[in-house]
């Protein structure tokens, strides 16, 4: 996941991309605010957690990544961005 988050870092650096990046780090918040949140919890906990709070953060997020995909440049570093979160 880190991989994918710089992918998305790199396209906020850009402002072709700069909007895009935006929206795939704030996922990427969201989705380390609830790790944070558990961290020191017992195993079956985090799995609990994740299932009911992380799972539909990543739903949204993929659906918006494949919803942007056919619309970016593949080769813009905002497309690498999605084809690499897409990938992953």
């Amino acid at each position: 996941m880190d991989h994918a988050r710089r992918k998305f870092m790199d396209a906020f650096k850009t402002s072709g991309s700069r909007e895009m990046g935006k929206r795939g780090l704030t996922y990427f918040k969201l989705l380390y605010k609830i790790e944070e949140d558990i961290e020191g919890r017992a195993s079956e906990e985090k799995l609990r957690v994740r299932q009911e709070k992380s799972k539909s953060i990543l739903v949204e997020m993929k659906e918006w990544v494949d919803l942007k995909k056919g619309k970016v440049p593949p080769k813009s570093v905002g497309g690498l961005a999605l084809s690499y979160f897409s990938n992953e």
